[in-house]
């Protein structure tokens, strides 16, 4: 689950439990920007890697971050 304004993202459990996953740095939120989307890879957890779509000062862009299952890398 992604916030789009404080840009936290969060590990939403199949039983419904929340566990904060992290936050991705550089996102400025406002009007219709902000942390605006976020994909798993199909092939996790071979692949531990989670897609986002964010607003920064300069521009909109997609990044990719390894999750573990406990928490997240930075961004790339």
């Amino acid at each position: 689950m992604a916030q789009r304004d404080d840009a936290a993202v969060a590990h939403v459990t199949a039983d419904g439990r929340v566990t904060e996953a992290g936050t991705v740095e550089g996102v400025r939120h406002g009007g219709e920007g902000g942390l605006l989307g976020l994909a798993v890879d199909p092939d996790f957890p071979e692949q531990p890697y989670v897609y986002l779509h964010h607003t920064t000062d300069a521009d909109n862009r997609v990044v990719r971050a390894e999750y573990d299952g406990a928490s997240s890398a930075s961004p790339r």
